[in-house]
């Protein structure tokens, strides 16, 4: 329980800092609690990575919004967002929780922003974490509009309208055909009207783009997650020098869409989902540059 306790110092800190902006008159939107709690899954993001010993820590982290999904007797909690790391790289982020139900017992799909934000706080200073994982990149900008260009809406009908890429997951390897896989969860708005821009090129799905599990069939416009699952296989030399350099899977992969070469990747559909609470992401609220330049400062 040390590391436990560990958190709990550091947040008598952080709530410090929370309370001298509420008696300041600090304006209370999203944004702003969204700004205190990356802090606070800063945090605790960096006593697990410490506790893994890994060489990386967090220098500023960026929400972009959580999964909450139920799961037998539990909920699984996963805040997503962006990061820029110690050795001056960038990345995605996700912190994960099994958090009891009760902590959602009295909240709907249309829970304010407040509403969330409080159970979100709560999960953070009274829950441990399963895990943190980190996936650093080049660009945090340029892999994530490769990857939401790509993406295709759905359901017919329905056009993508905005999008961010808000989970990428860790590369798994396969030596026996040096065969590289990984899923990626996007947030897309759907609309029922046509729009311009570079949506739904599909590159590498070869028509396996399907609904997915997950999701009823109505209503259709609203934010959808997307989970799809990319994979390909590459000679000996790339193969080894992905292992060692996971973010060169990331750009090999984004290269491929740019260049609309499907014969490199391929790509699967795994689930549409529509988000669970209306307010639990900020796809509404902020743009990938403007979280990019939120982990630079």
């Amino acid at each position: 329980m040390a590391k436990y306790t560990k958190v709990k110092q550091l947040f008598a800190l952080l709530g410090v800092v929370g309370l001298m902006a509420t008696m300041t008159g600090c304006s209370q939107d999203i944004i702003d609690r969204a700004e205190l709690l990356s802090e606070d899954i800063k945090t605790v993001c960096n006593v697990e990575l410490e506790e893994q010993k890994s060489s990386l820590s967090i220098k500023n982290f960026e929400l972009i919004g959580a999964d909450v999904n139920k799961s037998s007797f539990d909920f699984d909690v996963v805040f997503n967002g962006v990061s820029s790391f110690s050795d001056d790289s960038v990345g995605f982020t996700a912190l994960n929780y099994e958090v009891p139900s009760s902590y959602f017992n009295d909240v709907d799909k249309k829970a304010s922003y407040d509403k969330l934000y409080d159970i979100f706080e709560k999960i953070i200073k009274e829950c441990e974490p399963v895990n943190v994982e980190v996936s650093p990149v080049p660009s945090i900008s340029s892999i994530n509009n490769a990857f939401i260009q790509n993406e295709v809406s759905p359901f017919e009908k329905y056009n993508i309208s905005s999008g961010l890429l808000y989970n990428l997951g860790k590369p798994t390897y396969e030596d026996a055909e040096n065969r590289i896989t990984f899923d990626t969860k996007t947030l897309v708005e759907l609309k029922q009207r046509k729009v311009q821009g570079g949506f739904g090129l599909g590159i590498g799905f070869d028509g396996r783009v399907g609904l997915g599990y997950g999701v009823s069939m109505t209503p259709k416009q609203g934010t959808f997650t997307l989970q799809d699952t990319y994979s390909f296989v590459v000679d000996d030399a790339t193969y080894e020098a992905m292992k060692k350099d996971p973010s060169l899977v990331y750009s090999y992969v984004a290269e491929a869409i740019n260049a609309r070469d499907s014969s490199k990747i391929e790509a699967e559909r795994k689930s549409t989902t529509m988000v669970t609470y209306d307010k639990a992401d900020l796809l509404s609220e902020l743009t990938i540059n403007e979280l990019e330049e939120g982990i630079s400062k």
